[in-house]
Formats: structure tokens, C-alpha cells, sequence
């Protein structure tokens, strides 16, 4: 599958769960930023459910990036102050250059720290 790399004209930052204690020993979860990336993202669709009475809104997008080694769908983007947590990962299957990422944003969250990495 050939791409135009043009088209990779967003910048995300992957993040990925970090599982930590705080000074009392109680677990907690943070976001480690892992690489700041060129990426194409598109608004694919957007939902509405009701969750214990209350609406909650998906909107979901579509990442394309090259391939990244170690990516998984625990991990997270973020993208023009938005969170968007990775649903679904494909890889081209011929050339392994490409992986596309399906995502639903994440309405109430904050993210945490901009993206450093690579």
C-alpha cells in the first residue's frame, strides 16, 4: 500500500501506561511519553450512548503513521490537545510500512504532559 507522505502532516505524541505506587503504597497509573510522530489523522464517525443514565459522546478517528515497533492498543495519542485512545491496530500487510490506527477520543480526560520522545 503506497502512501503519499505529504499527507502525514499532523504531529501526535504516543504515550503508554506506566504502573506505579504512590508514598503509601496505593497503585496508580500515569502516561509516559514515548515519541513524538508525523502522522495523517482523519475524523472517521462520531456516538452518543447512555452509560448509568448518562450520555456519553465517542468521536473516533483514524491515525496513519509509519510503522512504530512495540505500539499497542494499550497506549494512547495525543493530538491536537485531544486524547485519543487506540481501539484497533493494522499493519499493511505486504510492505509493514503503515500502521493505521482506529481511536476513540477521550471526552473527559486531561492529558498529561506534552510528547518529548523521539
Amino acid at each position: 500500500v503506497l502512501m503519499d507522505i505529504g499527507k502525514l502532516r499532523h504531529t501526535v505524541c504516543f504515550q503508554q501506561p506506566i504502573d506505579s505506587q504512590d508514598e503509601f503504597g496505593k497503585a496508580m497509573s500515569t502516561w509516559a511519553s514515548v515519541a513524538t510522530v508525523h502522522a495523517q489523522v482523519q475524523s472517521s464517525a462520531g456516538s452518543e450512548s447512555v452509560d448509568n443514565g448518562q450520555i456519553t459522546a465517542r468521536l473516533t478517528h483514524v491515525v496513519t503513521v509509519r510503522c512504530f515497533p512495540g505500539l499497542s492498543p494499550h497506549w494512547r495519542v495525543l493530538w491536537n490537545g485531544k486524547i485519543l485512545q487506540i481501539v484497533e491496530i493494522k499493519t499493511d500487510a505486504t510492505a509493514k510500512r503503515w500502521q493505521t490506527l482506529k481511536c476513540s477520543e477521550v471526552v473527559n480526560g486531561t492529558p498529561e504532559t506534552l510528547c518529548a520522545g523521539r
